[in-house]
C-alpha cells in the first residue's frame, strides 16, 4: 500500500506543473487556495446530504464537521504543531463495511494533493511565496497525514510504518521515551517519575547512578540555579531553576513557537529555508544538525535580575524579557532571558514570544545587520508586539494576529478614538534612541503594534509581502536613503493614504468592541423580573 501511494502520490503531483506566475501572483494563489477548500467542500456537502438520505445521521454529522469555515477577510493566521512522533495508521478510514469512510477518505486525498501541488507553484513562482507554500505543506499534512512528499518538505523521515522527526529518531535510538509531562527521558526514569521522583543533582550523588528524591525536594535543591535544570529540545538548550515540568512546559512552548515563526516569517527567511532547500532538492531528507538557541529561564525578577546586573543595561528592571542580538560577523547565538512572571500585566508567554521571535529572527540565516539602518526602529518592536497576539485555543492549535492582550487594547482606545499617533511617515524613520524616550516609549510600542498588525492584516493581507520585503531588508540593515525603497514605495501608497487606512481599520475594531458593551450595558440596566 505504502508503495501504491508513493506511485500515486508522484503521478497526482507530477499532473500539477508549476505555472507562469507573474510578479503579483499572490493574490492568484490565494484565491486557488481558497478554491481547494471550497471544491472540498462541495464534495463533503454532497457526500453528507447522500448520508442524511440513507439516514446514517452520525456519519452525516461527521463529514459535515470536516467543512471548513467561512473566515472574515483579514482572517488570523490558525497554525496546529505537528507532533515530533506520528505512529503507523492501525486501520485506515476505508476498512470495514462502511464504504462513505472511502469516500471520505478520497475526498480529503484529493484536497491534500491539490494543497501540494499548490505549494510547489508557490514555492517557483517569482517572486517565491513561501509563506503559502509552507501553509500549503500544511493543509496536505492535515488531509493526509500519511502524504510522503509533504511529511518529506516539512523535514519528517519514515519511522516504524509511521513518520518522526530527526531529532526524536536520535532520541528513540539513545533510548529515550517522550514522556506526557516531563519531555524527553532515559526509559529507565519512567517508574521514578510516575511514582512523582525526579533525579537529584550530582553533586549529592555518591556514585554514577541516579538518586532520586520527591519531585519538590529535586526542584528545591535548584530553586538557586546552582545547578538548574538543563532541558535539551529539537531548538533550544534551556536552564532553569524553575520547577522542571513548568520548564518543561515552557520548553515545548518554544518548540512550538519556533515551527509558527518559520511558518509566518518564510518569506523573510526566503530560500534559505529548510522547505526551499527540500523543494530545489526531491532526494533531500536528512538536514544539518540544528545549533540550539540559549535561554536562560528565572524563577523569580529578583534572580532574573541579579543575572544580568552585569550583562544588560540599568533599565532592564523595567523589562519582562531580555535579549541583546549579537553584532553583525559575530557568533550567532546569544543567551535570552526571561522569568516567571504569573499574575504579571503581560502574560509570560505573551513575553516569550515577543523577545523568541527576536532572538530566533537575529539569528535566522538571513543576517543581523539592522544597526546599518538609518531609522526605522519601529519594526523590531512592532513585530515583537504583532507576537505577543499568539493564542493557544484548547486543541493545541495557536493563532496570530488578532487584538490580543492588553498593549492592543490600548492602541486602540487611544488612536481609533482621539488620532494621537505619530503620522505614519515621520514614525517609521525614528532612531532606537528617540523611539525609547521615557514618556513616549508606551505609546510608541503600541503604536508598533497596532501598526504592524493593520500591515500585516488589512484586506486579506495586501500590504503583507510589501511589509515583510521591508522587514527582510530592516534585517539586512539596508533601510538607508538610495539603498533600499522607504516603506511607502513599497506598499505602492502615500503615507497619508496609510494613514488614513490605518484609522479605518483600528475603529472597524473599537466600533465591533463598543456594539456588545452597549448591549451589556442596556441589559445591566433594565429592571430585574419579578416572580410572583
Amino acid at each position: 500500500m505504502w508503495l501504491a501511494m508513493t506511485l500515486l502520490g508522484i503521478a497526482l503531483t507530477a499532473q500539477i506543473p508549476p505555472p507562469d506566475l507573474g510578479p503579483d501572483s499572490t493574490p492568484d494563489l490565494k484565491s486557488k487556495r481558497r478554491e481547494i477548500f471550497e471544491r472540498e467542500n462541495a464534495s463533503l456537502k454532497s457526500l453528507a446530504d447522500r448520508l442524511d438520505k440513507e439516514q446514517k445521521w452520525d456519519a452525516s454529522r461527521l463529514v459535515r464537521n470536516r467543512v471548513v469555515r467561512p473566515t472574515n477577510s483579514d482572517a488570523l493566521t490558525r497554525f496546529m504543531p505537528l507532533p515530533e512522533i506520528v505512529p503507523a495508521q492501525t486501520s485506515g478510514p476505508s476498512g470495514g463495511s462502511e464504504p462513505w469512510k472511502s469516500d471520505l477518505e478520497t475526498i480529503r486525498k484529493q484536497a491534500a494533493t491539490e494543497f501540494l501541488g499548490l505549494a510547489k507553484q508557490a514555492a517557483t513562482a517569482s517572486p517565491p511565496h513561501w509563506g503559502l507554500a509552507s501553509l500549503c505543506v500544511r493543509d496536505a499534512i492535515e488531509h493526509d497525514p500519511d502524504q510522503g512528499e509533504a511529511r518529506r518538505l516539512l523535514g519528517f523521515e519514515p519511522h516504524e510504518g509511521g513518520w518522526a522527526r530527526p531529532f526524536a529518531i536520535r532520541q528513540l535510538k539513545a533510548g529515550n521515551v517522550l514522556h506526557p509531562l516531563y519531555g524527553w527521558v532515559h526509559k529507565s526514569w519512567v517508574p521514578k517519575l510516575e511514582a512523582g521522583q525526579l533525579p537529584a543533582p550530582t553533586n549529592l550523588r555518591t556514585s554514577k547512578k541516579d538518586m532520586w528524591l520527591p519531585a519538590a525536594a529535586a526542584d528545591r535543591l535548584r530553586a538557586d540555579g546552582n545547578p538548574p535544570w538543563k532541558i535539551s529540545t529539537e531548538h533550544f538548550e534551556i536552564q532553569s531553576n524553575v520547577p522542571l515540568s513548568k520548564s518543561i512546559a515552557f520548553g515545548r512552548r518554544l518548540e512550538a513557537f519556533h515551527e509558527l515563526f518559520y511558518t509566518v516569517m518564510a518569506d523573510v527567511i526566503g530560500n534559505r529555508l529548510p522547505i526551499a532547500n527540500r523543494i530545489k532538492n526531491p532526494s533531500l531528507r536528512t538536514e544539518p544538525a540544528y545549533r540550539p538557541h540559549l535561554i536562560y529561564y528565572f524563577a523569580t525578577k529578583d534572580q532574573y535580575l541579579d543575572h544580568l546586573k552585569n550583562v544588560a543595561p540599568p533599565d532592564v528592571d523595567q523589562s519582562l524579557g531580555y535579549y541583546d542580538p549579537p553584532a553583525s560577523g559575530q557568533k550567532n547565538r546569544k543567551p535570552a532571558y526571561f522569568f516567571l512572571d504569573e499574575g504579571g500585566q503581560i502574560d509570560t508567554l505573551a513575553t516569550l514570544y515577543h523577545r523568541g521571535w527576536q532572538q530566533l529572527l537575529f539569528e535566522s540565516p538571513v543576517g543581523n545587520a539592522y544597526r546599518k539602518n538609518e531609522g526605522n526602529y519601529w519594526v523590531f518592536e512592532g513585530l515583537g508586539t504583532f507576537f505577543e497576539t499568539v493564542m493557544i485555543h484548547p486543541d493545541g492549535s495557536m493563532e496570530v494576529g488578532g487584538f490580543v492582550g492588553p498593549r492592543i487594547e490600548a492602541a486602540v482606545a487611544q488612536f481609533a478614538r482621539k488620532q494621537s499617533e505619530i503620522p505614519t511617515g515621520l514614525f517609521v524613520g525614528l532612531r532606537k534612541e528617540i523611539f525609547n524616550l521615557e514618556g513616549q516609549i508606551h505609546t510608541n510600542y503600541q503604536q508598533a503594534m497596532a501598526l504592524t498588525l493593520f500591515l500585516m492584516r488589512w484586506h486579506d493581507g495586501t500590504y503583507r509581502d510589501a511589509f515583510l520585503e521591508y522587514v527582510r531588508d530592516a534585517l539586512k540593515g539596508n533601510l538607508r536613503p538610495g539603498q533600499a525603497p522607504p516603506l511607502r514605495d513599497r506598499l505602492g501608497v502615500t503615507y497619508e493614504t496609510i494613514d488614513a487606512e490605518f484609522h479605518e481599520f483600528l475603529k472597524s475594531r473599537d466600533a465591533s468592541t463598543r456594539e456588545p458593551r452597549r448591549k451589556e450595558q442596556a441589559a445591566s440596566a433594565r429592571p430585574a423580573a419579578s416572580g410572583n
